[in-house]
């Protein structure tokens, strides 16, 4: 049985890359894809002390990937979302568990298969009643229609193989209207044995913010060092607490350079 994990939780293989099914832009020359781009002022953190909670980088964004579809997508065999529904592309790394039943029974996990970075499309909505859009992940020859939050920047965490078929993805790719502002931030989230961590967040006004934690390795000195956005911060630690941080800026973040989430 396969356990999915996704963007390091638990998930299927990918049997081949969901640009073959879509017309978001495949990278060239070891080139990155952003599903965020810069769309405004930045605001970065003067140097001095920070705590936890504060953001250290700000940076309006708006989505990359955006279009409408050009045919119907079914779910299970019934029409789900109709041609025409607005679509935003969102990335996400999937890596996959495959547990036998010994191994369930020993309560062990098995042997983990990463995949690489796909393009995932899912609904539009700006309504405030709606807590999750429908996202399309292709996953092992498939398509699968799965629910994530929060809507404005979807992040699927997990899903079984019992999730509904769903198809085809047709993509016709173009601005869209009524989308609400993004901003992207990075704050300190504390010190850890491991290093500093920090949460990356595509932030909407009014809804929890898309986040993903990363944690930033110790160098020799015990500080722990930041790339975003083209700069270099330095995270330096204070004493024994581990709820602060000095915060040393090496290179300036570029208000042009597009965020990595």
């Amino acid at each position: 049985m396969a356990s999915w994990i996704i963007g390091g939780a638990l998930a299927l293989l990918l049997s081949s890359p969901q640009e073959t099914l879509t017309p978001a832009p495949r990278p060239t020359g070891g080139e990155a894809v952003h599903a965020l781009k810069a769309d405004g002022p930045l605001t970065v953190r003067p140097a001095g002390r920070a705590a936890v909670g504060d953001a250290l980088v700000a940076l309006p964004v708006r989505l990359a990937f955006t279009g409408v579809l050009s045919q119907d997508v079914l779910r299970d065999g019934r029409v789900a979302l109709p041609a025409g529904t607005r679509v935003i592309g969102v990335r996400q790394s999937f890596s996959s568990v495959a547990t036998t039943r010994e191994q369930r029974r020993l309560g062990q996990i098995g042997q983990v298969h990463h995949g690489g970075n796909q393009t995932i499309w899912c609904a539009a909505t700006s309504a405030p009643s709606k807590d999750a859009a429908a996202c399309l992940p292709f996953v092992n020859g498939v398509v699968r229609w799965v629910e994530a939050s929060p809507p404005h920047y979807p992040i699927i965490r997990r899903f079984t193989p019992k999730a509904p078929l769903a198809g085809p993805v047709l993509v016709e790719p173009g601005p869209i209207e009524g989308l609400a502002p993004l901003r992207f931030t990075i704050a300190f989230a504390g010190w850890t044995p491991e290093g500093a961590a920090i949460d990356l967040k595509v932030e909407s006004d009014g809804r929890p913010p898309a986040t993903r934690r990363r944690t930033l390795a110790r160098g020799p000195d015990g500080a722990a060092t930041l790339e975003a956005l083209g700069g270099r911060l330095r995270l330096i630690p204070v004493a024994a607490d581990a709820n602060v941080a000095d915060i040393e800026i090496v290179i300036p973040p570029s208000a042009t350079a597009d965020p990595e989430f």
